[in-house]
């Protein structure tokens, strides 16, 4: 049985999780709408989680136009995982800059959760706010 937050269904054994949740919030200040995504992946072989998110950023820096990045920490671990990775991000896509903030975190191995703040507008304090409300209360 596979189960999804609004529905299920029976199917063969899955053997990767590869859903995506896509939410829009509004900015509490400027009305401004913007996403919170959660990706499902899986380490690729022996990798461990800083490798997986290095070769997340290589990958990103040779297909998008203009990608910057700072690594930045918002908590040091969920539950006596591994370390969350968290990177601030700006690039262009399809002629228009997106803002992001990033952060992988390890689920049962080899399994991991991308989770993604983006914006077509500068970052704000309250974007901010709702990225480190969403870090602290991260269960996994």
């Amino acid at each position: 049985m596979y189960t999804a937050q609004d529905f299920q269904c029976d199917l063969p054994p899955v053997q990767l999780d590869r859903s995506v949740n896509i939410l829009t919030v509004a900015d509490a200040a400027t009305g401004v709408p913007y996403q919170i995504i959660a990706n499902r992946d899986q380490l690729l072989g022996t990798e461990t989680l800083q490798e997986s998110f290095a070769r997340q950023i290589k990958l990103a820096q040779r297909q998008t136009k203009g990608f910057t990045y700072k690594p930045f920490t918002e908590r040091d671990n969920i539950q006596g995982q591994e370390p969350i990775a968290c990177i601030q991000t700006e690039f262009s896509q399809g002629g228009k800059k997106l803002h992001q903030l990033q952060a992988m975190v390890a689920l049962k191995k080899p399994n991991v959760l991308v989770l993604t703040l983006s914006s077509g507008a500068a970052i704000t304090d309250d974007m901010r706010k709702v990225w480190r409300q969403m870090m602290n209360t991260l269960k996994t």
